[in-house]
């Protein structure tokens, strides 16, 4: 029997679960933002997810049509039901896919993640994708905030001039871009990964920052990702990019976190810090 989980009357995802005859049973494990299983009204399972905004339904939606579009192909990705705003949120829903978060990635984790990171190369193949252009305006909001921070000063300057060299750069428009392709973000069962979660902010652009962004934690998580494991990514990372797209799209991923987390978790920057300056910061500063 499910136990239902108690939420606040008035809260956003209790009023978005009733417009939608949903029942809430329990928050999800993981996440910065509350994914919680519900049932609908036959019973079946799903994933309502929502964020503390309603911005961004237009982000969702085509990060939902990206998902469908892989997972129609055999790609362990969810099968996104729909997705909106209101109430003060912007929400998704999806089928609820088997596995959990493994607390060790195994090298057969590893290598089922790059091949399916090969399968978002080209797989918008009319192109168009400005991912980074997108991006930008949060980039430098970012940057404003890591500017202004005092143990993240320095490396923000840094951080500013790989980014003033953005347009000289040759990225890539034909790929999907999950935005968040980590550690944290797949299920598996055994040594078998069975999903890939968190598609909400996907986009279309360069496939590889998804590869930069795995290899970014890889290294930065020796107790979750064994160093031979992280040494997967990070060669992969080094074939497929060139020196000056490994540089921008590495300084976008650590401008991103370093802003998150200046933001929510400013007790983490001093060893976040230390991680990247040892394991992150050479991938910009060989150019």
């Amino acid at each position: 029997m499910l136990t239902l989980f108690p939420m606040p009357e008035d809260s956003p995802l209790t009023k978005i679960a009733a417009e939608l005859n949903l029942t809430v049973v329990r928050q999800l494990d993981g996440g910065v933002w509350g994914a919680h299983l519900v049932t609908g009204a036959d019973g079946t399972e799903l994933v309502l997810k929502t964020m503390p905004t309603e911005m961004w339904p237009n982000v969702f939606a085509l990060g939902a049509s990206l998902a469908n579009r892989l997972r129609v192909t055999g790609y362990p990705a969810p099968e996104y039901v729909d997705t909106g705003a209101g109430y003060g949120a912007t929400w998704s829903l999806q089928r609820v896919l088997p596995g959990e978060i493994p607390d060790v990635m195994s090298e057969s984790h590893m290598r089922q993640l790059l091949a399916l990171l090969d399968r978002h190369n080209g797989a918008v193949p009319e192109g168009g994708g400005a991912w980074l252009a997108h991006q930008m305006p949060y980039l430098q909001m970012s940057l404003k905030t890591i500017l202004t921070t005092e143990i993240t000063r320095d490396i923000a300057t840094e951080l500013a001039e790989v980014l003033e060299r953005a347009d000289d750069v040759a990225l890539l428009d034909n790929g999907v871009v999950h935005n968040d392709f980590h550690h944290r973000n797949f299920l598996a069962i055994g040594d078998d990964v069975s999903a890939v979660f968190d598609w909400e902010f996907a986009n279309i652009g360069d496939w590889r920052y998804d590869l930069a962004t795995l290899a970014f934690w890889s290294v930065l998580q020796p107790d979750g990702i064994p160093a031979p494991v992280a040494k997967l990514a990070v060669d992969r990372m080094h074939e497929v990019s060139p020196s000056d797209v490994l540089a921008l799209l590495s300084a976008v991923r650590t401008i991103t976190q370093l802003d998150f987390d200046a933001r929510n978790n400013p007790q983490f920057l001093p060893r976040l810090m230390l991680g990247i300056e040892s394991n992150v910061a050479p991938w910009w500063r060989r150019l």
